[in-house]
């Protein structure tokens, strides 16, 4: 139910609920488990709560063809002064918060499992294994939730002094990637022009971006120069540099947010996505399990990803339909009119198994 102009909740709410191992974990806790500070988990009690109204409204509902989520709006507006009130917001924003809000909350829930290490190895960010190894022991300390289990993957970053030639490395955690639309375009005209890709049947304004676009512009090389060059350790003095961004791995469900610009209006262009993603590519570890389909996507129609009107199409794991999620109309969709749709704004992956 729209609860105002709370279509930008609606629309990731229903993606989430289709992320089928996340929510049979999450109603088990909320319903089963002995989780002594379940009750301290608000945000995920309210989470848990909107799970068991739409997997199992008639012990709820009495058989009502939609549900309210004002209990989870209220929580998440409590903590969030972004997300009072009734008025217009971003999707990205809200699933972003949802996530990590609710991560915390349950990261307690399982006992992390650290191997033996040595605890006399230095710290080195110039060495990529030590650096690698320090942030798997972080990230099995703090990162052993519901969510994180199928939601979280690991990038690497490559940091290069243009004077020493030194590589310092960094891995961090990421729940979603975003591609700046206008911005890969225009990465990928230069690229085909100064490889002289172009032929002259082709007109490369009319060039129609894809997905596997946006993950070359994803590791491209990039610079820190001027006034933003940075400070060298090894240098021990300010220097150019270049940096690269490299997926280390990826998670059980992949989420994409397709940046379109500013007020989403710079990018008025069709991408091209399918309903099946092979990043085998793009993935440094394990990359032979980096094969996925798609499961959810959510749509913007709008010149503002902070105003307009958000939905959303999912995939039932138990049919394999494709359904319309229009706040609290709901009708059965196909891959046809997905792929077709002119505005995706959020694509939601899951691996093959």
């Amino acid at each position: 139910q729209n609860l105002g102009a709370t279509c930008y909740m609606n629309a990731p709410l229903q993606c989430m609920a289709h992320f089928i191992e996340v929510s049979e974990e999450m109603i088990n806790w909320y319903k089963y488990s002995y989780d002594k500070n379940k009750t301290d988990k608000v945000l995920s009690n309210a989470y848990a709560n909107v799970l068991d109204n739409l997997y199992f409204p008639k012990e709820y509902n009495n058989y009502s063809k939609y549900f309210s989520p004002e209990v989870l709006k209220d929580i998440v507006g409590a903590y969030n002064p972004l997300f009072q009130g009734i008025k217009a917001n971003d999707s990205k924003d809200i699933y972003n918060y949802l996530i990590e809000k609710m991560h915390n909350e349950l990261n307690d829930l399982y006992q992390p499992v650290i191997d033996n290490y040595n605890q006399n190895e230095r710290y080195d960010q110039t060495n990529e294994q030590i650096t690698l190894r320090n942030f798997k022991r972080m990230f099995a300390q703090n990162y052993h939730s519901i969510l994180s289990k199928y939601l979280y993957g690991i990038q690497k970053t490559i940091t290069q002094c243009c004077r020493c030639q030194k590589n310092i490395y960094n891995f961090q955690t990421y729940n979603f990637l975003i591609f700046p639309l206008l911005d890969v375009k225009n990465y990928i005209i230069n690229s085909y022009q100064q490889q002289n890709l172009f032929n002259q049947f082709m007109n490369y304004q009319n060039y129609t971006l894809s997905l596997n676009d946006c993950f070359f512009y994803y590791q491209k090389i990039d610079f820190f120069c001027g006034d933003n060059s940075i400070h060298c350790n090894m240098c021990r003095s300010i220097q150019n540099s270049k940096y690269r961004n490299l997926l280390y791995s990826v998670p059980t469900i992949l989420c994409i947010v397709l940046n379109r610009g500013k007020n989403n209006a710079d990018f008025k262009e069709r991408i091209i996505f399918g309903i099946d993603l092979d990043l085998s590519n793009f993935v440094e570890e394990n990359n032979n399990n980096a094969k996925y389909y798609l499961i959810g996507v959510v749509c913007h129609v709008g010149d503002s990803s902070m105003s307009g009107h958000f939905f959303a199409y999912c995939r039932s794991h138990y049919t394999s339909k494709w359904y319309l999620y229009n706040d609290a109309i709901v009708s059965e969709s196909n891959e046809n009119k997905i792929l077709s749709e002119p505005t995706p704004y959020i694509l939601f992956y899951h691996k093959y198994t």
